[in-house]
């Protein structure tokens, strides 16, 4: 389904371009890889309330996953949003940007 390609999309946007995304965010290609990983830790946290999340219904399993899918996109696009304010403000721009890549990867991984 649409849905399931736009979160394999999103999962794996950095690996394609770990050196730029190494030099862009001044990290390791550990923690660039590690974009990836977050995929496997929450599905082993997350599957058994997904389940029950489904006796509710498809549509409701649906909906929520979606919803944290945009959340995700959302929350991924904020640092290249405000990446000169962040600049001239104090310069935190790149670990404020991982911070914020991580906890949409972890958003998007709970999608299942």
């Amino acid at each position: 389904s649409f849905s399931s390609f736009n979160q394999y999309l999103i999962w794996i946007t950095y690996s394609p371009i770990a050196d730029l995304a190494q030099e862009y965010y001044g990290i390791s290609g550990f923690e660039v890889q590690f974009f990836l990983i977050w995929g496997g830790i929450m599905f082993f946290i997350f599957t058994i309330p997904m389940l029950f999340l489904s006796a509710k219904g498809l549509r409701v399993l649906v909906l929520v996953t979606v919803t944290l899918q945009l959340i995700c996109c959302i929350v991924r696009c904020i640092p290249s949003l405000f990446q000169e304010q962040l600049l001239k403000s104090h310069g935190a721009t790149t670990y404020f940007g991982v911070v914020l890549i991580h906890f949409g990867q972890i958003l998007n991984a709970i999608c299942g």
